[in-house]
């Protein structure tokens, strides 16, 4: 099983397990025969009747009421859980118990997650139910039979679910299957479990582990002492419940919406300072310190006038956690509706709440339902809210998440803060409020592992030196955390191993390239969490091709910017991050005194993969393999050459060049019929397995022809009654030009390499002639010798002998800055552009997709189709996965030069000064290469079922 370790039991409660504060009681020898009297009963009791495969509820009632008729787990109660979630299992066959406090002990035998303290997971005692049974020769194993299948999902559905629904730095369980039971640790960093014990005949260590969990405290039990649950009688509760309430006056957020004062709340309006957002920032074309400060006339008056106190804020008068500060006067107070619903709709019933602190300054934010979620039980796990501050009132966004811990390697906020302080680049990225790592809350399993296998293995760097980790006796529960115990040798590793371990991090969140890869090491973890002002919309909001343009645009200009200021790229350029926020900008005069105008902003998130880099190509950039970003943006050339070349500018504009595509494959009309086929062919397309791993043929093919293929012909956009929709297609034709520029003589330069190489190796054959043995002479001597077609011959060496022409090496160098790239953009979205037709006003832009858009549903039904031994499985592709580092591709990887950031300057080929030179050429040029193919005049990049033969008019 994925990370998972089998350790002797004495190992794992002495090592694993924290020891408890106070003296664990011991149990009385004639308790101890009772219980093993009991136990021996019930099984020769299945003997005798011939029902060895019992069911499990018998086995868990029994043991349910075993556990709380002598109280063996201290102050804790256990209940069956009779309709568990356990959604991945076809037949079934659940029924688990859990352990509660007693005053939360649920009376009707449904799953209480909220308040569960260990699950323990009960099987009928075939050894093909243990899915941990052929692990134990292979410790830290990532494979495991087929036959234990049964069991897996149950375990994973389990923990994942008591992680979902609280907050967690570990999570301990039991697993009892017939006679045997083993004891569980998972944290986000892997699994360990004991080796199985039979409690029938030695029943006393089944009760040691359940009488030492019930004595440990909330945090040694894996509870997050910074999240505190919000009861439902609390002012903090009420307060939530206030603020989700709709007071009438939240602002309208599609685009080009006028707000005017009137509409806006009063100064006193309830709830004080709950119109608040961090999305409402204020937008202007020019940069930040050139633009004169504006602010609303109600920031001006709240400094004279006090807001009226609500009921729910006057009940918040005893918790210190919700005092109200006074608004910063730069914040606009005004709500958008969209940040409202979502918040509501973390309101739900039946999910808990909780105050969770961040940052240095421990600040309090309330949160609910979290509205994304990773499905994965190790890795990042990455969860998102929309969550309510405390202090200021407003609505903000919090995602929490476990980091890898490594040496020089900054979180995300380090960057946002860096860009927030920009002159430039702060429009375009989301604005940081708070951040930092939690209370140095650290895996355990990473900590362990290295610390074993330096007791163990000879070969260990470490040697035979103690282990921080690992002690040789128990020792008891420290105060901080039981991460700080865990081994020095993983606690800290360098930015070179970030690099490495980074390969097989996260799959993409647009579905995963379904082929096996080697397994990633287990590294440590650190849980982090950081809170930004915006609650952006999804960037598939947009409700134009231009809008989609323009949204974009404004990602490849913070793009710039934070190259240009800071020397920094992104490294990470997917569909998933980048946003729209939503913000407000004086409208005309016309419109009346104060009006104001809502505008749409493209911002550029998830900044940790991150990297200062040199702007002259100094050799410290190409210190070591790396492949970074999220497999299906990354661009051609560094899938294939990343062991030697890093990211460039290059790399990164023609990620955003497939985010475009992305988007617009999905919502615009187009020639694609099938957009399932295409999206998961062009964007999740990979190589046979068996050797590297390479990018789709169709995606290579765009790039390297400057022309994509659809399902029946090229790849053209539409306007809703099949018109062509010529300003979008001129800025995909034009961006296609400058990499089929960068991929021509990227192709033809490796090509005078190998045939520098292959001149100096016939220079050494002259010097050395070889011997001609038997084998050269055997091949004979051809007979048509003299026939060869001059014509042929002439062809080939035009394929291999054409230089590329000065235009195209200029127009290939556009790529190493962001200038001329953002100019196909600008020009395309000027309207007082004459050169081409205006943006239509309606009709380019699909319904919503519907969800059998989704590409990983078709491989589902292919893989059902023709699924053979050599291939993976629907079931291994497409379920839940058991990690966010699995199945591949791999999505991340981080390295670093270990260059300062440059001084900041001011871009200086960033925004566009003037139209970009000869795009319609070369547009019309990418439209006669196509006219050129369809005629057979070249090869094809990709054979098409059915050559589409009109042109474009």
């Amino acid at each position: 099983m994925e990370r998972t370790k089998i350790v002797d039991f004495k190992e794992f409660m002495t090592q694993v397990l924290p020891r408890p504060t106070v003296a664990v009681p011991k149990t009385p020898k004639k308790l101890l025969f009772q219980i093993q009297t009991k136990f021996r009963d019930f099984f020769q009791q299945k003997k005798r009747d011939h029902t060895a495969r019992f069911k499990e509820e018998e086995l868990a009632e029994t043991m349910v009421g075993m556990i709380n008729d002598h109280h063996l787990c201290g102050g804790y109660v256990a209940a069956l859980a009779r309709s568990g979630f356990n959604s991945t299992n076809p037949k079934g066959a659940n029924v688990d118990a859990m352990i509660y406090p007693k005053d939360c002990t649920p009376a009707d035998d449904q799953p209480d997650w909220t308040h569960s303290r260990m699950f323990i997971n009960f099987q009928r005692g075939d050894t093909r139910y243990d899915p941990f049974e052929n692990i134990v020769d292979n410790p830290w194993s990532r494979t495991d039979a087929r036959p234990h299948t049964d069991a897996r999902p149950q375990l994973f559905a389990q923990a994942h679910n008591t992680m979902l629904y609280q907050h967690r730095t570990a999570v301990y369980a039991l697993f009892i299957n017939g006679p045997e039971f083993r004891g569980m640790r998972y944290d986000r960093a892997g699994l360990i479990v004991s080796k199985a014990t039979n409690y029938v005949n030695a029943p006393a260590a089944l009760l040691e582990i359940l009488a030492t969990f019930g004595q440990l405290e909330d945090e040694a039990q894996g509870l997050d002492p910074t999240a505190t649950l919000i009861d439902e009688h609390s002012a903090a509760f009420k307060l939530m419940d206030e603020y989700g309430k709709d007071p009438g006056s939240d602002m309208e957020y599609k685009e080009r919406t006028i707000i005017h004062p009137h509409s806006r709340p009063p100064n006193d309006s309830f709830p004080p300072y709950s119109t608040v957002s961090s999305s409402s920032t204020q937008y202007d074309a020019t940069p930040l310190a050139s633009r004169p400060v504006r602010r609303s006339p109600r920031l001006r008056a709240k400094k004279a006038n006090s807001p009226r106190r609500t009921a729910a804020d006057a009940a918040c008068e005893h918790d210190s956690d919700l005092d109200i500060e006074a608004l910063p006067e730069d914040e606009d107070p005004g709500v958008f509706k969209y940040v409202r619903e979502r918040y509501r709709k973390s309101l739900q019933g039946g999910w808990p709440r909780y105050k969770l602190r961040v940052g240095k300054e421990k600040r309090v934010f309330l949160v609910g339902m979290p509205t994304f979620c990773s499905d994965s039980l190790f890795g990042r796990c990455t969860r998102g809210y929309v969550a309510l501050d405390a202090r200021s009132r407003r609505f903000v966004f919090l995602k929490d998440s476990w980091r890898p811990h490594y040496e020089n390697v900054e979180p995300e906020g380090f960057y946002l803060d860096l860009l927030g302080r920009g002159p430039h680049a702060h429009e375009f990225v989301p604005r940081l409020l708070c951040h930092g790592d939690v209370d140095g809350q650290t895996t355990f399993s990473m900590g362990y592992q290295a610390a074993t296998r330096s007791r163990f293995d000879p070969y260990s760097k470490t040697g035979d030196e103690p282990q921080a980790g690992v002690s040789t006796s128990p020792q008891p529960l420290e105060t901080t955390s039981h991460a700080e115990r865990r081994s020095s040798a993983g606690s800290k590793r360098s930015r070179d191993e970030y690099e490495e371990s980074e390969r097989e991090e996260n799959a993409s969140d647009h579905g995963s390239c379904p082929v096996e890869s080697e397994a990633p090491a287990a590294r440590d973890y650190r849980h982090y969490r950081i809170v930004s002002k915006n609650v952006c919309l999804p960037f598939d909001s947009f409700t134009s091709a231009e809008q989609l343009a323009r949204l974009l645009s404004n990602c490849v200009l913070g793009h710039g910017y934070a190259y240009e200021d800071h020397g920094l790229l992104h490294r990470d350029i997917s569909a998933g991050n980048v946003l729209i926020l939503p913000g407000l900008k004086d409208a005309p005069e016309s419109l009346g005194p104060g009006a104001k105008m809502v505008i749409w902003t493209g911002v550029l998130t998830d900044w940790e993969l991150a990297k200062f880099v040199s702007k002259h190509g100094s050799s410290q950039d190409v210190q070591r393999s790396e492949r970074t970003g999220t497999w299906q943006f990354m661009s051609v050339h560094h899938i294939q050459h990343h062991a030697k070349r890093p990211v460039t500018i290059a790399d990164e504009l023609e990620s955003f060049f497939h985010v475009l595509l992305f988007y617009a494959v999905r919502r615009l009309h187009s020639s694609v019929e099938c957009i399932p086929g295409f999206v998961s062919e062009y964007f999740d397309g990979h190589d046979p397995v068996g050797g590297p791993r390479y990018c789709s043929v169709r995606k290579r093919a765009a790039m390297k022809t400057g022309s994509i293929l659809s399902d029946r012909g090229w790849l053209e956009f539409y306007v809703e009654g099949k018109r062509a929709h010529r300003r979008f297609q001129t800025l995909i034709d034009g961006l296609l030009a400058f990499f089929h520029a960068r991929y021509s003589v990227l192709e033809y330069d490796a090509l005078e390499g190998s045939r520098a190489s292959l001149a100096r190796f016939h220079q050494s054959l002259e010097a050395d002639p070889p011997q001609h043995d038997v084998q050269f002479r055997s091949r004979g001597v051809n007979p048509w010798k003299d026939q060869a077609s001059s014509v042929h011959s002439s062809y080939l060496r035009g394929l291999v002998e054409e230089t590329p022409s000065e235009e195209t090496r200029a127009l290939a160098d556009e790529l190493k800055t962001h200038g001329a790239f953002y100019n196909v953009f600008d020009w395309v979205l000027d309207h007082n552009n004459r050169e081409l037709p205006p943006w239509p006003r309606h009709g380019d832009v699909k319904a919503r997709t519907p969800a059998c858009s989704d590409p990983r549903d078709m491989v589902l039904a292919l893989d059902k189709m023709v699924a053979d031994a050599s291939r993976v499985t629907r079931d291994e592709v497409w379920k839940p996965r058991a990690s966010d580092d699995d199945p591949p591709p791999p999505k991340r990887y981080k390295t670093t030069t270990g260059n300062e950031p440059p001084a900041v300057r001011k871009p200086t080929s960033v925004r566009p000064a003037t139209a970009p030179h000869n795009l319609e050429k070369f547009a019309l040029a990418g439209r006669r290469r196509r006219a050129k193919l369809r005629r057979g005049r070249g090869p094809s990049p990709v054979a098409s079922p059915e050559p589409h033969t009109t042109s474009r008019s």
